[in-house]
């Protein structure tokens, strides 16, 4: 198993050491492409489909990153 490393909190930090998921570009973007693609069906009690789980932020996060790879 191959573990990526991502960078993303230079210039994104108010302080040093702090370093939220919100402030990173790549997650943020994961996160939004995964948000945009999840089915939603209304029930009344929440989504059919669920919510995503952290798993599918990350896995879409690491097709980022190695794309981005990629292309450089």
């Amino acid at each position: 198993m191959t573990e990526i490393a991502i960078r993303c909190c230079e210039g994104n930090e108010r302080y040093k050491g702090e370093c939220l998921k919100d402030r990173c570009p790549v997650y943020s973007q994961a996160r939004r492409e995964v948000d945009r693609s999840w089915p939603y069906v209304g029930t009344g009690f929440g989504n059919l489909y669920g919510n995503p789980e952290e798993s599918t932020y990350l896995a879409q996060t690491r097709g980022l990153v190695a794309s981005k790879k990629s292309e450089q």
